[in-house]
């Protein structure tokens, strides 16, 4: 099942992407955002009209996209850029194809 992702999947959704910190190259960050930064940030983006989506397999989050503006300048408003995570164990199942779907 696909849907938007809500604030009260913040702790799926950070420890799905803390995995991707710690063992994975895709990320640019070093540390793992909290929870309530990552509750933050879905917020954010749904504010902007960006779209935030989680997958859910058996009621859990199996993986996350959300779509952001490219640059923050006007002539990019149209151009965005996406960040898909899959939980480690739901990997190579699909879920980051139906979550681009």
């Amino acid at each position: 099942m696909i849907r938007d992702a809500v604030p009260a999947d913040a702790a799926a959704v950070a420890a799905i992407y803390a995995h991707h910190v710690l063992h994975g190259t895709a990320s640019f960050d070093t540390e793992p955002p909290s929870v309530e930064a990552t509750a933050e940030k879905i917020v954010w983006v749904a504010e902007r009209g960006w779209a935030w989506l989680v997958a859910e397999e058996g009621g859990a989050v199996a993986g996350y996209v959300y779509f952001t503006q490219f640059r923050d300048r006007p002539a990019y408003r149209w151009c965005a850029e996406d960040s898909i995570y899959v939980r480690a164990d739901a990997q190579g199942r699909g879920v980051g194809r139906a979550l681009l779907g």
